[in-house]
């Protein structure tokens, strides 16, 4: 089974969903063509990866098996110095609308470079 096959597979299945409601709701005829694509028999074209991940309650990177990996790459708060914890910290103090512009503020970007 494929990253994505499988991943498929198992988001579905968390969610109680049949491979035949997943066809309906992706717009195919029948749960076979769900079945290959879980088993990685056929690839998932790539203008239907998003609608997938929404239907599943997901992300594309999540559902293509990238988040796992990044994750693995990203520090946790346990490996940051106290001083990046104090940072963090203060951080998460400051409203979430004006996040942007203390952003903007220490690394002098203007706050649209954040969109």
């Amino acid at each position: 089974m494929s990253t994505i096959g499988n991943n498929i597979s198992r988001f579905r299945r968390e969610l109680g969903m049949t491979q035949e409601d997943l066809a309906k709701l992706m717009g195919y005829k029948s749960k076979s063509t769900i079945n290959k694509i879980e088993l990685g028999i056929n690839d998932i074209p790539q203008s239907k990866i998003v609608q997938f991940a929404q239907v599943l309650g997901t992300t594309p990177a999540e559902l293509m098996g990238w988040e796992e990996e990044d994750k693995k790459d990203s520090p946790t708060e346990a490996d940051l110095s106290e001083g990046e914890k104090m940072l963090l910290e203060l951080f998460r103090r400051v409203p979430e609308d004006q996040q942007t512009l203390v952003l903007s503020g220490i690394f002098g970007y203007h706050p649209s470079d954040f969109h």
